[in-house]
């Protein structure tokens, strides 16, 4: 979700200002989404031709955007789940130029592994103004970097991208990986003009995502250097509005099964307790083929709860997930209960395991689920 994004660069400009955060900052991010796009900024505001690997870069005009990956890997028995995120949010639309220094603009480079044998789950970030070598990310490609941490594309294809490396050096933690994608692209939304609100077609965003990539590397943890393998997701996104007004936060869920297929949906929940029609996803089928999911084509419900003992906020992570024109019936549930963001902005993002059945015939596999504004 673009919105992810925008809340907690928002609350970070708000925490620099303060000095402290607050228990509040949550809440008080996703108000800020619902803020009007400020005259000089560029809008998501129709679809466009997207171009690779141009688009894998910064855009420039923008006043937020995102590079996200999420995934399980395995060391032998040892299982993580991890989330990267890098954030650019820019301040002045007219100072967003290609000089390094002049640039105005900020980034926030999040990462989250959870250690499932040890129910641990640590986290880090980094917080920078865009400087020349610093902090940035190229206009041509794939190439971002926050103070050391980078995501860069390997081996370029004009049509795409081909692999990715991804290099993290944390508090208590490093973890290193290449991620070859193994299918095409998908544009989210009309043909990758995602629209975020069904009251309003000025929230939107540019929304594409690789669903399955393999994940080849090594997680350093505990003067332990493990090699591990596994399965990621890649999200990109920008944008210049996002939420609506009415809007109180979104539940996310990147799903990949074991037979090969995935699915991402996304329900953004109005302050009434309603969920707004504009809510989507897609199903991918094992050979790269899109079914596009609308708002009434999936069935959610939260089963179990689990209550930080921090704040006293509950969040779902169990869920019941159906698709009746699928034939999908899954139950989703958290691999540990805390997996809770408590940096500059509080919400839970954590691994997930998957069962149940297509068709009548049994699945499994794996997801991450992002719930915010509870």
């Amino acid at each position: 979700m673009i919105a992810r994004a925008a809340a907690v660069l928002l609350v970070v400009l708000m925490v620099s200002a303060c000095g402290s955060s607050t228990d509040n900052s949550s809440q008080s991010g996703i108000e800020l989404l619902a803020l009007p796009a400020e005259q000089g900024f560029q809008r998501a505001d129709r679809p466009r031709r997207f171009s690779f690997p141009r688009d894998h870069g910064v855009h420039k005009g923008f006043r937020t955007e995102w590079w996200y990956l999420t995934g399980h890997l395995s060391a032998g028995q040892r299982q993580f789940g991890y989330q990267v995120t890098f954030f650019r949010y820019v301040i002045d639309p007219a100072e967003d130029t290609t000089g390094g220094w002049s640039a105005d603009a900020v980034w926030l480079a999040q990462v989250a592994l959870s250690d499932i044998e040890n129910a641990a789950f640590l986290t880090s970030e980094q917080l920078s103004r865009e400087v020349e070598g610093i902090s940035g990310a190229s206009t041509a490609g794939l190439d971002v970097s926050v103070q050391g941490w980078r995501l860069y594309q390997t081996v370029k294809r004009a049509e795409e991208a081909g692999e990715y490396s991804l290099q993290i050096d944390a508090d208590d933690f490093s973890l290193t990986l290449n991620l070859r994608p193994d299918k095409p692209l998908v544009l989210q939304g009309e043909e990758g003009w995602s629209r975020k609100s069904a009251d309003d077609p000025d929230n939107a965003s540019y929304y594409y995502s690789q669903t399955r990539l393999a994940a080849n590397g090594t997680v350093q943890l505990d003067g332990e250097q493990l090699q591990v393998s596994g399965s990621s997701w890649f999200d990109r996104e920008w944008s210049t509005s996002a939420l609506h007004a009415r809007q109180a936060g979104w539940d996310w869920f990147a799903v990949q099964l074991d037979n090969q297929h995935e699915l991402m949906f996304y329900q953004l929940r109005l302050q009434d307790g309603g969920i707004d029609r504009a809510s989507t996803g897609v199903w991918v089928s094992p050979e790269g083929e899109v079914k596009r999911l609308a708002f009434a084509d999936v069935q959610l419900e939260a089963t179990r709860y689990w209550q930080s003992p921090h704040s006293g906020t509950r969040y779902p992570v169990s869920w019941r997930m159906d698709v009746p024109d699928l034939g999908l019936q899954l139950r989703l549930q958290a691999v540990m209960p805390n997996q809770l963001w408590r940096g500059r902005l509080s919400y839970w993002e954590g691994a997930m395991i998957v069962s149940g059945t297509l068709s009548s015939t049994p699945v499994t596999g794996r997801a991450y689920v992002e719930l915010t504004g509870y």
